[in-house]
């Protein structure tokens, strides 16, 4: 892979430049107060302002100056050997992915080079969140893949995900969309992006409407992208009922768990999908056969009916926590916590009781959920903390520990270090200074 170097040539920022405006108009009052001999009183209220804007200013040059410093260190640590390391950096990203055109480019060679796997999401994330100059490099990737439906489709997750933000693919969609074999996966897919940018919605929701009753092969590619690009603002009530149509006919087919989480991130437009979400929720959470597909059944469940059953959550999470055979990591991460849950302050409250309850198999799968949310749960990272500090089981301790390495913000790191000074099990110390190292971007 080739070396990037990244170049930091700090602008001012908006916020500066409206300060030192400021700055000049209050040191020509003091002046000219001065000059026309106006009261000491006066003259000294401006000139404590102009100290105050002064030092204002300067702290948000510093605080630029330090976030810069925090970029660098990022891009060498999405490029380190270090798996854990490397996913957080790159989760991180996600907050200032457009200020960098070297990380972009190194995500994009990452995302079409390496197998399935965690990362892999984590990278489609933080893409997701990028600019013009992130649909370019993907569209420059893209390209080379019209032959091969499952790597341009990668590509295609990313760009609908960006919504509007990738009106600029347009074109290279359209095209893209005659070289696929006609009636195909592919092509529903394709169909569904440009519907999310903002191309033709009107024809592409009837379209879309007619394949899923018609439970055709476009059918099944519009649905797949409809649930991971998170498509819900112009998503019809037709297209809504030939979802939960299709869900409740044959439950147990092999889309039917696609459909459930498109009809979970579709959300409270999908109410009456909650029956027969209910059903399969409570048949996959049976005491005698906990399935897997509980955890994405249960929280798609969740986003449409926020007051459903909190036992079922339970269940899910407890499910989560034993690594049931058949769960993959990769399938939680993106269908739950990012698709399902993401950033929905229904779902994020409802889970946090659940860091403290007596059952330690629900507060480790609840540690599980927002270590798979990453930096997007750094609002919630106290109650972790609590965890970390008063939860009696070693094991659990440990485990916030872990999820704090992914969750935690840099200026937690001496939050973290007081916890290591105070705790005495020495498997939580080891988590703990691996938490701090990670925070901290260290190999």
């Amino acid at each position: 892979m080739a070396d990037y170097k990244m170049e930091i040539m700090p602008e001012p920022e908006e916020g500066q430049i409206a300060l030192l405006k400021l700055e000049k108009k209050v040191q020509h009052s003091i002046i000219k107060g001065l000059v026309k001999g106006r009261n000491y009183m006066m003259v000294k209220l401006f000139s404590c302002l102009f100290l105050s804007l002064f030092l204002w200013s300067t702290c948000i040059s510093s605080n630029a100056e330090v976030g810069s410093k925090r970029n660098q260190l990022l891009l060498k640590a999405i490029q380190s050997k270090d798996y854990d390391l490397r996913c957080r950096a790159i989760d991180e990203l996600s907050g200032c992915i457009e200020t960098e055109p070297n990380a972009q480019r190194i995500l994009v060679e990452r995302l079409f080079s390496k197998k399935d796997d965690l990362e892999q999401v984590v990278i489609i994330e933080t893409l997701s969140t990028g600019d013009t100059n992130t649909v370019n490099l993907l569209m420059k990737q893209m390209k080379g893949y019209s032959n091969s439906p499952e790597k341009f489709e990668k590509g295609l997750f990313v760009l609908g995900r960006m919504g509007k933000r990738a009106e600029t693919a347009q074109k290279f969609l359209l095209d893209a969309f005659k070289q696929f074999d006609k009636d195909t996966q592919t092509q529903g897919a394709i169909r569904t992006v440009l519907a999310n940018i903002g191309y033709n919605v009107k024809d592409a929701t009837m379209l879309i409407s007619k394949d899923i009753a018609n439970r055709n092969e476009l059918a099944f590619g519009e649905i797949q992208m409809l649930s991971l690009i998170k498509a819900d603002s112009w998503v019809t009530e037709n297209i809504v009922n030939q979802m939960v149509a299709w869900l409740s006919e044959n439950p147990e087919m092999p889309q039917s768990d696609m459909l459930a989480v498109g009809l979970g991130a579709i959300g409270g437009k999908a109410k009456n999908a909650g029956s027969v979400l209910t059903k399969l929720a409570r048949s996959s959470c049976s005491e005698q056969d906990v399935q897997p597909r509980s955890i994405w059944l249960t929280f798609a469940l969740l986003r449409v009916d926020p007051n459903s059953n909190p036992d079922l959550t339970k269940c899910a999470l407890k499910c989560l926590a034993r690594n049931s055979p058949g769960y993959t990591p990769i399938v939680t991460k993106y269908w739950v916590s990012d698709i399902l849950i993401g950033t929905d302050p229904n779902i994020l409250k409802k889970l946090l009781p659940m860091l403290q309850d007596k059952d330690a198999g629900v507060v480790s799968g609840a540690l599980r959920m927002f270590e798979a949310l990453g930096t997007k749960a750094q609002p919630y990272s106290q109650h972790i903390f609590k965890t970390l500090r008063e939860y009696p089981k070693e094991e659990i301790r440990s485990l916030a520990a872990e999820t704090l390495s992914f969750v935690a913000a840099p200026d937690q790191i001496a939050q973290l270090e007081d916890a290591l000074k105070s705790e005495k099990d020495e498997s939580v110390q080891d988590e703990l200074r691996k938490s701090i190292r990670i925070v901290s971007l260290e190999e």
